[in-house]
């Protein structure tokens, strides 16, 4: 009985491990495509996108480093609401 209990509670362990730790995450990074898409309606095609998803105190937010050459070389920020 009492190696069954132990087995038990090792797979509820593993099951609970198993969960990920940032759910929604990819939703939030997924949910910038319109945000880039709408900057490159704007501004041209970039070189280089960097989405960054941060975390701090349990609060995600996306932040987007966009590197444009059209009108010179310029870093562009723009935050999780699409502000530039």
């Amino acid at each position: 009985m009492k190696r069954i209990f132990l087995i038990v509670i090792f797979i509820v362990l593993l099951a609970g491990c198993s969960i990920p730790k940032y759910e929604g995450t990819e939703d939030k990074a997924n949910g910038q495509d319109n945000v880039i898409e709408n900057f490159m309606e704007k501004h041209g095609e970039p070189d280089i996108v960097n989405t960054l998803i941060a975390d701090i105190d349990g609060d995600q937010k996306v932040e987007n480093f966009i590197v444009t050459k059209n009108d010179g070389l310029k870093l562009w920020y723009i935050d999780g609401e699409g502000k530039e």
